[in-house]
C-alpha cells in the first residue's frame, strides 16, 4: 500500500475548498507545500489562520493540486483541493517527521512574507518620520 493509498483511505473528500480570505495579514490562507513524487502530481498543502501575517494555528492539511491550463502547464495561482487529511493518516504514511516539514515549509513562507511587509513599513517610516519632526519643529511652516 503506497503513501497515496494510506492518505486517501484516512482523509475525507472535500466538497468545496476551504474559505481562503485574508485582509491586512489577518485571516485564512495557504502555507507551505510539501511535494512528494509518490502523490502523482499532487502535494500536501497546509492552511493556516494568520494574524498580522504571522501563523497562529493550522486549520488543516489538504491533498491538493494545481489545475492544468490548455497548454498543459500548471496554473500555480489556483488550487484544487482533493482531500482533507488527518494527522493519523499523515503519520501512518510519512511518520512523525512530516508534520515538522509542513510547519517548517509554512514558517519559511510566512517569514519571507512578513519580512517583506515589515521591511516596506520600516522604509516608509524612515522616510516619513524626519518629515514629521521637521514639520513639528516649525521650520516646515510657510
Amino acid at each position: 500500500m503506497g503513501k497515496l493509498d494510506i492518505i486517501e483511505a484516512d482523509g475525507c473528500a472535500v466538497r468545496r475548498a476551504p474559505g481562503l480570505l485574508r485582509l491586512n495579514g489577518v485571516g485564512v490562507t495557504t502555507g507551505g507545500a510539501v511535494r512528494d513524487p509518490e502523490l502523482n502530481g499532487m502535494h500536501l498543502q497546509s492552511v493556516w489562520f494568520t494574524f498580522l501575517f504571522i501563523p497562529v494555528f493550522m486549520v488543516g492539511v489538504y491533498l491538493a493540486s494545481h489545475p492544468r491550463r490548455s497548454d498543459g502547464t500548471s496554473d500555480i495561482s489556483s488550487f484544487r483541493f482533493h482531500r482533507k487529511l488527518t494527522l493519523r493518516g499523515l503519520k501512518a504514511a510519512y511518520g512523525r517527521g512530516l508534520l515538522c516539514e509542513v510547519v517548517a515549509a509554512s514558517a519559511w513562507t510566512y517569514l519571507k512574507e512578513a519580512a517583506w511587509v515589515f521591511g516596506v513599513i520600516a522604509v516608509l517610516l524612515t522616510i516619513a518620520l524626519p518629515f514629521v519632526f521637521w514639520m513639528q519643529s516649525g521650520q516646515g511652516k510657510p
